[in-house]
């Protein structure tokens, strides 16, 4: 059986090897995997102990994440940066009409790009709106059908 799993050499294997000789040398019986599964059993538990937390606190951040460059899209559209150019009586054409003209630079013309060329994905808005739904009917049910509390919303 190897001292260490296989992989690049470097310092830390030396240090490894030295502590995998000494445990050998002083403890009868020493097995290295043993220690490795009582690490993943440990992590089990702590994993298996806090899954309401770890969910309620991935899902929504999966979901939220999912759904931000979406949304800035959205949000950009709004705004009036459109396909079509600058949207009149929109709040981009009060500020290129205020500040620019027709001579537009920098930021402003940063964002028409963006307006013009960024498409909504409509497979992260259905991930993204579908995770928070189900986060979001999780709460709002009062937990799992075994009667523990849902994670509260901070």
């Amino acid at each position: 059986m190897p001292d260490v799993p296989a992989g690049p050499p470097g310092p830390g294997k030396d240090i490894i090897s030295l502590i995998l000789r000494l445990l050998r040398e002083h403890i009868p019986g020493f097995n290295p995997l043993a220690i490795t599964q009582v690490v993943l059993d440990q992590a089990l538990a702590v994993i298996k102990e806090n899954i309401h937390f770890i969910i309620g606190t991935l899902v929504p951040t999966v979901g939220v994440t999912v759904l931000i460059p979406s949304l800035t899209v959205v949000l950009v559209n709004l705004l009036g940066f459109t396909a079509n150019g600058v949207l009149a009586g929109s709040i981009a054409a009060f500020v290129q009409s205020l500040f620019w003209g027709g001579s537009t630079g920098g930021i402003f013309s940063a964002l028409q790009a963006f307006g013009a060329t960024a498409t909504i994905s409509l497979p992260a808005l259905a991930i993204g709106g579908g995770l928070l739904l189900g986060w979001w009917w999780w709460n709002r049910k009062g937990g799992d059908d075994e009667g523990q509390a849902p994670v509260p919303v901070r």
